[in-house]
């Protein structure tokens, strides 16, 4: 065991506990001094947190005063003076603001460490055996009334760390990187669906231009229409049954039609902001094809963040 009193769960006991629990993407720590306690925490980075002598100090005194689990908020202030390790920490609040922004519901902006939730061991003992009346939720939200339903006595705990050279010292571009892949997991890669989704719509569109208008004859205002409408329907289908999926919205046929036409608007909100892009950039700087592909990618944000937050929003009942 280490000096610091942290055990890191054999790799039989972390597979046991995600099985039982349904779990994904989590990490698992122990900490045996001075009480066992069963800390949970999203992502591998956040796993080095733990291991701060400050926050089990902090932990361990809330829960010696009687609760059974305590949500961790860490914020993170960085006292670096070397050289490399400051653009480390550069790097990661702007991996954290990118990953905010494309994930909201999974990565906040101004932490690049989020939360984590420790246990009483004999706490988390119970919570087992009433996990299926949770619904596997806690985990994913960090909500105490959702921990009260199993009767444990929880509370939230705000903490500010001062990270060091010491910390950067042993984190390394890998981690970073596999952060980002930890979010996107986490997300269900929904921007990088969203983006293949959007390039086979294009496909679709000059497929069926050729199909309407090359093949059968039709009139180019009429078979632009129709492939347009047709590249718009089949986003929406990828959208709907692969992309926000993972949202776990009403599949009714009411919200389905609603979410429909909302996506419409997301699309001719991302057309537009293409077009005026083009029309100022070229007014302003005489710039053409270069315009196009910069409204282009501002016209995908724009699209991509309206039907995120708009089309398919998952009420916070859901």
């Amino acid at each position: 065991m280490p000096d610091n009193g942290v055990l890191i769960a054999d790799p039989a006991t972390i597979q046991d506990i995600r099985h039982r629990l349904n779990l994904r993407n989590i990490n698992i720590v122990l900490h045996s001094l001075p009480h066992n306690i069963v800390i949970f925490t999203r992502r591998r980075i956040s796993t080095k947190i733990t291991c701060d002598k400050k926050v089990i100090e902090h932990v361990n005194k809330v829960l010696s005063q009687g609760y059974d689990a305590v949500i961790v908020e860490i914020s993170i202030k960085s006292r670096c003076r070397k050289f490399l390790n400051k653009l480390k920490h550069l790097l990661s609040v702007s991996v954290s603001k990118i990953l905010s922004f494309f994930v909201p519901d999974v990565c906040k902006s101004d932490e690049f460490l989020l939360e984590l939730v420790a246990f009483r061991h004999e706490s988390f003992s119970r919570l087992l055996s009433c996990w299926l009346a949770l619904s596997g939720s806690f985990i994913t939200q960090l909500d105490p009334r959702t921990l009260m339903m199993s009767g444990l006595r929880v509370c939230r705990l705000n903490l500010s760390i001062d990270i060091t050279d010491e910390f950067y010292d042993n984190l390394t571009f890998k981690d970073i990187f596999n952060h980002i892949i930890e979010v996107l997991r986490e997300a269900g890669y929904r921007p990088l669906k969203f983006a293949l989704v959007g390039s086979s719509g294009v496909v679709v569109n000059e497929g069926m231009l050729y199909l309407l208008h090359g093949i059968l004859g039709l009139p180019v205002f009429i078979a632009g229409f129709l492939a347009i409408e047709s590249s718009i329907v089949n986003n929406f289908t990828l959208h709907e049954t692969w992309t926000f999926k993972q949202k776990l919205l009403s599949r009714n046929l009411r919200a389905k039609i609603q979410r429909f036409f909302k996506y419409h608007l997301a699309v001719g909100a991302g057309v537009l902001v293409n077009y005026l892009t083009l029309l100022l950039l070229n007014k302003l700087f005489g710039m053409c094809y270069d315009a196009n592909l910069i409204g282009i990618i501002l016209g995908f944000l724009v699209n991509y963040i309206i039907s995120d937050r708009f089309v398919w929003r998952r009420k916070k009942n859901s």
